[in-house]
């Protein structure tokens, strides 16, 4: 079949039961970004009959087509780009989309945490894509310093921004430090997160209860029986993932933002509460910085109740970019 998975409505959760039931089935791991590069059975058959590992690569191909100006969109400290997936359903064919992915969510990956490497390495992969400027550069949350940072050093290097997008990104002093992936507050925001929303019931109470040694594998298990996990998928998988958002969070506190001459858009959720639009890392006086309110909170304003008003907002700022 040469359909795409996505085109046949896979969204992201179904994209992780499905990389589990190949691991299940052939016993190969397939990174998400060869789903989402292809999708099509055959292209993944393909994959499979191949012998020795996939290349990883930090730049995932998302929507290819579309006559706009290519976006880049650096992933949340969660570390993938499948929260992404539903902005380019939602544009539609002629909005080029690329995501930058982690390290550290395969098997014998290390997380970065390093913002400015990290930012170093994402610069690399989308000169590889795209040699020269203007570039539109976005992130959400942690990616949105992630971007900032991509844009200073691809000013540094005499290229050109059109713009900067940051979805709800806050002051970088607002990151927990050293997060203790087995704390119930924590697990409990991860299976928030990684449910987009649909496990805000999970009590943390109720996780401290649980050895510490039990607690990462009752939230799989909660997710399992929620339908938002496949059975394939591992306590290991999560811990991998809880690594990621730890490191990342660690990078983002140790990171000094400054004032860019970019045209900055901040998309900011509107149930979040209010913060001052002159954070740190504002926009110099000769680039202003917009604020577009979106519906939702931090963790909805993406999920598929929002994500319309959402994409609309987007899809107004990227076509002002791309003129």
């Amino acid at each position: 079949m040469r359909t795409s998975f996505f085109d046949l409505g896979g969204h992201s959760v179904l994209a992780v039961r499905m990389m589990a039931h190949i691991k299940k089935a052939f016993g190969r791991t397939l990174p998400l970004s060869a789903l989402l590069g292809g999708g099509t059975i055959e292209a993944i058959a393909d994959l499979l009959r191949g012998e020795g590992d996939i290349a990883w690569d930090s730049l995932v191909p998302i929507q290819t087509s579309g006559s706009r100006r290519p976006s880049f969109w650096v992933h949340a400290a969660g570390g993938n780009v499948l929260s992404y997936l539903p902005i380019a359903a939602h544009l539609g064919a002629d909005f080029p989309m690329y995501g930058l992915q982690a390290r550290g969510l395969e098997p014998g990956q290390e997380p970065g945490r390093d913002l400015v490497r990290m930012a170093a390495e994402y610069v690399a992969a989308v000169l590889r894509q795209q040699p020269h400027g203007p570039y539109i550069i976005a992130g959400w949350s942690f990616g949105g310093m992630v971007a900032l940072e991509m844009c200073r050093q691809l000013i540094a290097a005499g290229e050109r921004v059109a713009e900067l997008i940051m979805v709800d990104t806050g002051t970088n002093d607002a990151s927990p430090r050293g997060m203790d992936p087995q704390d119930p507050v924590f697990l409990a925001g991860m299976a928030t997160f990684l449910s987009n929303g649909t496990l805000a019931g999970l009590r943390p109470d109720l996780i401290a209860e649980l050895p510490p040694t039990d607690r990462a594998g009752h939230v799989v298990e909660v997710m399992r029986q929620a339908g938002i996990l496949p059975t394939g998928f591992e306590v290991a998988d999560l811990h991998r993932t809880l690594a990621v958002y730890s490191a990342c969070n660690d990078a983002y506190r140790g990171y000094s933002p400054a004032g860019l001459p970019v045209k900055t858009t901040l998309i900011r959720a509107a149930e979040n509460p209010d913060p001052d639009p002159s954070l740190a890392w504002r926009a110099s006086p000769e680039a202003p910085l917009r604020v577009i309110g979106a519906p939702g909170n931090h963790v909805s304003v993406m999920t598929p109740v929002h994500i319309a008003a959402f994409a609309d907002a987007l899809g107004r700022v990227l076509t002002e970019a791309s003129a």
